[in-house]
């Protein structure tokens, strides 16, 4: 039998990325699904393996059906860490890489004023040269992991100070608290779970204070999607090439595209990110989903700056529906019925997501809300997360208000209350 080539560490993400959509946004799949896809079997079985060595296990589902495995992952409301951000330390890595930074951060922590390039080498395993911790050292204080100091005629590489040394325990709780709340409501979230975990560490080690950060949450959140981080690579790349107006070629669905992205878009009732882009040599724009995109494998320099807008292409959209496929836009009125006293926290949500749309109170428990949309069907959600507060009013240009009263029928046979 030939030896396996499995490892639990991986190069990219991207392979990691499409076996995570699979589990954990698509449902349950078995084996013979993914050997169906024309995944061999082999492929399944490493990335499966690699998921149950990285993912906590209470989260893992296994069910057998018809004498099928089927693998999905649970999701618990009440805990708002996401378990997913654990599949981002899966980079692989040599031996002597790990050797180096740890080696160069115990020199440099014994001698705070800083070495030069020399003096970190003669501390050194024997078969390390100059070329090679030159460029570790380029590389970490590119990663900010170290400062350079020009003194003179050479270079004094140091550790960054203590950016929490002032910060007391209860000050370093308050700050975990503050970055985890944005961590779990900021589309691209990655660096603040990065952030997150160094700060546990810190606390945990630096300060030798130990605490169950997970049971002292003062968080439960409403539509944590937790696949969105699967996509916070991709976003992060896009983000760049947007900011620095740089194309990007991309695997999306089954083919190959080079983009100019302008905006991402991120949904948070659906869980659902979305980049607004113009197609290069086709003349057109398009709005991608991130879900879909497999790969990016290029990002290049424009050679000139272009001048397309996203609100050209969006208009009076409420998501994602573009102006172009709605001519004209379409009025939506609502009446919401609240408590100017005792339910002013209703009035302010309402002005602080119901973007441009206007709200006039007719008496004193009732308010008119009107908006110009492009597609009112992707305000259902919004709308429907007010349960009895609101009522759509009825129109001939939508037919909002008889589709949610459907919603709400079948949601009342299925489960037999609300």
């Amino acid at each position: 039998m030939g030896k396996s080539n499995y490892q639990d560490f991986i190069k990219n993400y991207d392979t990691l990325r499409t076996t995570l959509r699979t589990f954990f946004v698509y449902g349950h799949y078995s084996r013979e699904d993914f050997i169906e896809q024309e995944i061999s079997s082999r492929k399944y079985d490493n990335e499966r393996r690699r998921l149950q060595v990285f993912l906590p296990q209470e989260y893992i589902l296994e069910k057998y059906i018809n004498h099928r495995k089927y693998i999905s992952f649970y999701y618990d409301y009440f805990k708002c860490s996401n378990y997913l951000t654990e599949t981002y330390y899966t980079k692989s890595y040599k031996p002597i890489d790990i050797t180096l930074y740890i080696r160069t951060l115990q020199i440099l922590n014994a001698n705070p004023e800083g070495l030069n390039l020399n003096e970190i080498l003669n501390q050194m395993p024997p078969d390390v040269d100059l070329q090679t911790i030159r460029r570790k050292l380029k590389r970490m204080s590119e990663y900010a992991y170290l400062n350079l100091i020009k003194d003179s005629s050479e270079i004094l590489y140091k550790l960054p100070d203590d950016p929490f040394i002032h910060l007391e325990i209860s000050q370093l709780i308050q700050l975990f608290h503050c970055i985890e709340f944005f961590s779990n409501t900021m589309p691209l979230s990655m660096p603040g779970h990065f952030l997150l975990n160094t700060l546990k560490f810190y606390i945990k080690f630096n300060r030798n204070y130990n605490i169950d950060f997970q049971s002292s949450s003062p968080f439960i959140f409403k539509h944590n999607h937790l696949n969105i981080i699967l996509e916070n690579e991709i976003m992060y790349l896009l983000s760049i090439a947007i900011e620095k107006h740089q194309s990007v070629e991309l695997n999306y669905k089954r083919e190959t595209l080079i983009i100019i992205p302008l905006k991402i878009i991120s949904d948070r009732y659906s869980g659902k990110v979305y980049t607004h882009c113009t197609i290069l040599g086709q003349k057109s724009e398009r709005l991608l989903r991130l879900d879909k995109i497999n790969k990016i494998t290029q990002i290049k320099d424009l050679p000139t700056q272009i001048s397309i807008t996203s609100e050209n292409f969006l208009g009076k959209s409420w998501s994602t529906s573009t102006k172009f496929s709605h001519h004209d836009t379409i009025s939506v009125q609502a009446l919401f019925f609240i408590n100017s006293k005792t339910e002013t926290y209703l009035l302010r949500r309402i002005r602080k997501e119901g973007k441009w749309g206007s709200l006039e109170q007719i008496n004193p428990s009732t308010y008119l809300y009107q908006i110009e949309v492009n597609d009112p069907n992707e305000m259902i959600p919004w709308f429907k997360s007010f349960c009895e507060k609101v009522e759509v009013q009825e129109s001939d240009k939508h037919d909002l208000n008889s589709k949610i009263k459907a919603d709400w029928r079948l949601a009342l046979e299925k489960y037999k209350s609300l």
